[in-house]
C-alpha cells in the first residue's frame, strides 16, 4: 500500500481556489462587455449604415458639429450646403458625417436648441 502524503489533497484545493479567484474578474468582464462594448458596436454599425445610404437633400451633422444639407455625393466624399443665402458649400469625407436626418427632417433636439433661451413658446 503506497503511503499518501498529507499534502496531496492541498494541490487539488489550490487549483480550485485559483479558478474561483478568477471568477470575479470573468464576471466583471462579461458585465462590462454587455453594458459597454455591445451597445457601442450596435450604434457604430447603425451609423455606418446611415452614412453608406446617405443621399441628396438629407440633413447631416458632421463630427465638427457643422449642420448642412447634402448637395453632392462621391464614393468617398459628400458636398454639404451650409448656408442658404450665400450658397456656401463644403466638401467632407463620408467618415466625417456623424448623424443623418433623411429627407431634411430636423431632429427634435436641434429644433429645441435653435430656440433662444427665455423665449419658449407659451
Amino acid at each position: 500500500m503506497p503511503a499518501l502524503s498529507p499534502l496531496a489533497g492541498l494541490t487539488v484545493l489550490a487549483d480550485a481556489s485559483g479558478l474561483t479567484s478568477l471568477l470575479p474578474f470573468v464576471i466583471v468582464f462579461v458585465i462590462f462587455y454587455v453594458l459597454v462594448f455591445r451597445p457601442s458596436s450596435k450604434e457604430r454599425k447603425k451609423r455606418e449604415e446611415q452614412v453608406k445610404n446617405v443621399k441628396k437633400h438629407d440633413r447631416v451633422i458632421t463630427n465638427a458639429g457643422i449642420h448642412g444639407v447634402v448637395v453632392g455625393l462621391d464614393p468617398d466624399a459628400v458636398t454639404l450646403r451650409v448656408d442658404e443665402k450665400n450658397n456656401v458649400r463644403i466638401r467632407f469625407s463620408r467618415a466625417a458625417i456623424w448623424q443623418v436626418n433623411p429627407d431634411g427632417a430636423a431632429p427634435a433636439a436641434a429644433e429645441a436648441e435653435s430656440e433662444p433661451q427665455g423665449t419658449a413658446s407659451r
